[in-house]
This record gives C-alpha cells, sequence and structure tokens, in this order.
C-alpha cells in the first residue's frame, strides 16, 4: 500500500467511481504507483462495483492518462 500514491488521489477532481477504483489501485501499488496486478475481479470486489464497471473505468483513468498499461 503506498499511502503517498492514495494521499494524491484522495486530491484528484474525480468522479466518485473513479476516485474509488483509482484509490483500490493505490492500495496494490507500491510508492512510485506501479507493479499493480490485482485481477478485475478483485478491483471490482474492491470497489464494489461490478466487472464491467471495472472495464469502464479503466478505460476513463487510461484516457484522463491517470494509469497506464505496461506490457
Amino acid at each position: 500500500m503506498s499511502v503517498r500514491v492514495m494521499s494524491l488521489v484522495f486530491e484528484a477532481d474525480l468522479p466518485p467511481n473513479e476516485k474509488i477504483l483509482l484509490l483500490a489501485l493505490a492500495d496494490w501499488a507500491d510508492d512510485d504507483g506501479g507493479r499493480i496486478f490485482p485481477s478485475q475481479a478483485r478491483m471490482a470486489k474492491k470497489a464494489s462495483v461490478s466487472d464491467r464497471t471495472v472495464r469502464r473505468l479503466l478505460d476513463l483513468l487510461q484516457e484522463r492518462l491517470l494509469i497506464r498499461e505496461v506490457v
């Protein structure tokens, strides 16, 4: 868990569902915001949303350049 990254997320001006998913991701992140490998099902459970909502929110967060997928 990165308190540093979570603090940045709390300050972000985002809709509630986007913010809660980003907070969930920050909870898995290291202090650089990386090394996040949860499944969509784990993200959905942690953020209390559906798997489909997770996919939609991940796309929105990528469009906002708040996250990026590294393969």
